[in-house]
């Protein structure tokens, strides 16, 4: 593996919304800002939704102006599926849904997305730059998000503790 050290993705867990011959998108779920739903839903105008404390998370480093919400099935005419029991919105009219109390039961508000240019994450992969695994439902709403890590290593076998930040050739 390469040393990512300086790599301002290391330790990040990606859930891969999109990917094709123009590149790729997709939200770091394992990594809060500062920022509540209480603090974002009052620079909105917005009441404070019944979750209020909520931390919302970084979703990469592309337009962290811009809001985005996972959320589960409670599918609007904005939202589009990106995987199994998954929608992706963009836009307040989801936000208002969550204030209003009629949103999902299941969803992450994010600040920014992670993104790749055609072939990016393509020459990533094949720098060993990433582990990959199965993304889901479960790990993107029931695994809190400081375990999401290490619920993703578990489900690929991984151990941290065999990692080295050195290469050898033999």
């Amino acid at each position: 593996m390469p040393d990512l050290r300086d790599d301002p993705f290391r330790g990040s867990v990606v859930y891969l919304c999109d990917h094709d011959a123009d590149g790729a998108m997709g939200f770091v779920i394992n990594r809060v800002t500062e920022m509540t739903l209480a603090d974002l839903f009052a620079q909105l105008d917005l009441p404070a939704p019944i979750e209020a404390e909520r931390p919302v998370l970084a979703g990469g480093p592309v337009s962290p102006e811009r809001g985005f919400v996972l959320h589960d099935g409670h599918a609007t005419c904005a939202s589009m599926p990106v995987g199994a029991g998954i929608y992706l919105s963009v836009g307040r009219d989801m936000l208002e849904t969550i204030a209003a109390g009629q949103g999902p039961q299941r969803f992450e508000v994010f600040l920014g997305y992670a993104g790749w240019g055609p072939g990016q994450l393509e020459n990533e992969l094949l720098e060993n730059a990433w582990l990959t695994g199965p993304g889901d439902a479960a790990l993107v709403f029931e695994t809190t998000v400081d375990q999401r890590q290490q619920a993703m290593a578990a489900r690929i076998g991984f151990n941290y503790r065999q990692l080295s930040g050195q290469a050898g050739h033999a």
